[in-house]
């Protein structure tokens, strides 16, 4: 597989908006060829119309990520268009099951589960076949700095995106010896329609009053960073946390010995 993000075809869920769009649009203008798959028809049009305008190759296809049979039948919709799927972004999430564990209701906890993570193993699974295969690609997987703290009312939340990190590191273990490499990243605090829909309720605003003042991150350093992942910057830290917010060029440079020590990884440590 060559280091050029050029010409490769792309999946970005959670693509319609916010942090996945941003992704998606980014990887288009710097040439690879982009699927923006969510729910949304609406939505997801827009933001191909947009990478399309600016010169990119967009497809837009609407897909309950968390339903098998629609992502193998996306997944193919997309690999006959674009042929084979040479990076995949596991973005969709969602931050809607607010309260305690003992209040909120367990569809509301259960579905949140189901859009944050089980849609991650459900569209890796029909891509990675392909390539393990050809021996070559990149899956990313969009966690969060809530996999390492604990959310008194956001548990649905914490628990799915430290479970993208196992995961993530599983499926690495899995697929390393075919070429293939597995990334999780943090695309850091970023003002979303997801943020504005966790301070519009009571329980979000009493747990989250804090983010009126935040500085929010702007979404292009987590697409930066999925543009170096394509290119194979950051194939030495495979099946790793990436913080976008941090410089990764430093934990670059000092791969060889996070490896050693099993660093930027969810560990048990004494």
């Amino acid at each position: 597989m060559t280091n050029d993000v050029v010409g490769q075809a792309a999946i970005v869920t959670g693509a319609g908006r916010g942090i996945g769009r941003t992704i998606g649009l980014t990887l288009a203008l710097a040439g690879a060829k982009v699927a923006f798959v969510a729910r949304t028809t609406a939505e997801i049009e827009s933001a191909m119309d947009e990478a399309v305008s600016a010169g990119g190759a967009a497809i837009a296809v609407a897909t309950d990520v968390t339903d098998g049979a629609a992502v193998e039948a996306m997944v193919a919709e997309v690999e006959a268009a674009f042929g084979p799927t040479s990076l995949l972004v596991n973005n969709a999430g969602v931050h809607l099951a607010l309260g305690t564990p003992w209040e909120i209701d367990p569809d509301d906890w259960w579905r949140e589960i189901e859009i944050n993570l089980k849609s991650a193993f459900l569209v890796s699974r029909y891509v990675l076949p392909g390539m393990v295969a050809r021996g070559n690609g990149r899956v990313i997987n969009v966690s969060s700095g809530a996999a390492f703290d604990p959310r008194a009312i956001s548990s649905a939340y914490a628990t799915s995106k430290a479970a993208m990190l196992r995961l993530t590191d599983s499926t690495q273990a899995a697929v390393a010896e075919h070429g293939v490499s597995v990334f999780a990243i943090h695309p850091g605090g970023v003002h979303t329609g997801l943020t504005d829909a966790v301070l519009a309720s009571p329980e979000g605003l009493k747990a989250y009053s804090h983010w009126k003042n935040n500085t929010w991150r702007d979404a292009s350093l987590a697409a930066d960073v999925c543009v170096r992942i394509a290119n194979g910057d950051f194939d030495a830290l495979a099946g790793r946390y990436l913080d976008v917010t941090k410089n990764l060029d430093a934990a670059l440079a000092e791969s060889a010995e996070i490896v050693a020590r099993d660093g930027l990884s969810m560990r048990l440590r004494r």
